[in-house]
């Protein structure tokens, strides 16, 4: 029997929830995102299960603990097939930052790369939800 789907708000509960073995879903609305310029981000919704991740302590690296994911989609339209790799970065001050990185499947190269700044859903809107299983 698969766990009812649960809401998680901020980085403490992701924390208590990855801890615990539970399999937890970022679902990252990149349009509610900022470009560097101060832009919104495409109008892109991807997720990354995380399941499989690496979590940084506070002063490791940098000022915020933080949690590390990705995840791989093979990207195809009439125009070309790329590799799409989403990773997410989400600190213990409720921020995050989303990478999309372009890579040609069959050169192995990358071909583009974009970060944003997000926010994690604490319970009162970001544009980070996150989903516990």
């Amino acid at each position: 029997m698969q766990a009812k789907p649960r809401p998680l708000y901020g980085y403490k509960e992701l924390m208590h929830a990855v801890r615990s073995g539970e399999v937890v879903t970022a679902i990252v609305r990149l349009q509610e995102c900022k470009r560097a310029d101060g832009s919104a981000g495409p109008a892109l919704v991807s997720s990354v299960h995380i399941n499989v991740f690496e979590q940084f302590s506070a002063g490791m690296i940098g000022p915020q603990a933080y949690l590390v994911a990705s995840h791989r989609t093979l990207v195809s339209s009439p125009q070309k097939t790329e590799r799409r790799y989403l990773r997410v970065r989400l600190r213990d001050n409720e921020s995050a930052e989303a990478e999309l990185l372009y890579a040609d499947p069959v050169a192995q190269t990358n071909t583009s790369s974009e970060k944003f700044a997000c926010s994690i859903d604490t319970g009162t809107g970001g544009s980070v939800t996150l989903i516990a299983r």
